[in-house]
């Protein structure tokens, strides 16, 4: 929380304040102040016409699931599991039906994160490495079959989502075994600054920007991202600057 918190709120006050200058949606009053720093904005007041574009999601959502994390630590295996598939149905039953679907972008990181949660037990060697790699090649077909069926069947994003989440463990250790050698120092620079880079994407003004002034939507999306992982390097040194004086 001491780099998640420091770096939610450096950024989304300078996206407070870009939206002000461009005269976009944004709080007007110290209670919309108070609920757009806090995250209570993205629970409570989504169904606002002005409330999805300026209450971000992805850190109240994530702090949401750090509540619940103790809870899902007590269970056992089978119990998440168990858990686990169920998130998994009632999360595609939600967005197919679009039941709250401005909260979609929330609930269907759920089943996700319960994810997260079983691997995470299992690698701590509450398993035998075995049933770690058993657990992974079956999650990883699995979410690779619900991927392409869901394309298929148009059943809706959420069920993509997930599939695609579930694929990805396996695919990208499977990567990074033959990267690691050649870009290992690239990948590990990145992965420092993924918070960062996760809160600014979220944000689409600097791509918006740049297709302006270039045209072309592929070297735009080349240049963003580099200049998306420099603002993202100076907002990591500035916050954590600023923590260690606060310190």
């Amino acid at each position: 929380l001491k780099r998640i918190i420091p770096t939610w709120w450096f950024i989304i006050t300078i996206m407070l304040v870009i939206n002000i200058i461009l005269q976009r949606d944004h709080p007007h009053s110290l209670f919309q102040i108070f609920t757009y720093y806090s995250g209570l904005g993205w629970w409570f007041f989504h169904n606002e016409p002005f409330g999805i574009y300026y209450y971000e999601w992805y850190i109240p959502t994530l702090l949401t699931f750090y509540f619940f994390a103790p809870f899902l630590f007590r269970l056992n295996i089978k119990k998440l599991y168990l858990l686990l598939i169920a998130s998994v149905f009632c999360t595609i039953y939600l967005d197919y039906y679009s039941i709250e679907p401005r909260l979609s972008l929330s609930y269907q990181r759920i089943p996700v994160f319960i994810y997260g949660v079983i691997l995470y037990k299992m690698y701590t060697c509450e398993v035998c490495n075995k049933t770690l790699k058993s657990f992974l090649c079956l999650s990883s077909f699995a979410g690779a079959i619900l991927f392409f069926v869901a394309l298929i069947c148009g059943i809706g994003g959420c069920a993509v989502i997930i599939g695609f989440m579930f694929a990805m463990p396996l695919f990208l250790s499977l990567c990074y075994k033959l990267l690691y050698g050649k870009l290992g120092k690239v990948l590990s620079f990145i992965g420092t600054l993924t918070l960062e880079l996760y809160l600014l994407h979220i944000y689409n003004l600097p791509l918006v920007a740049v297709m302006r002034c270039v045209g072309n939507r592929n070297i735009s999306i080349i240049i963003t991202t580099i200049l998306l992982i420099v603002v993202s390097y100076v907002v990591s040194i500035v916050v954590n600057k600023a923590v260690e004086k606060l310190n």
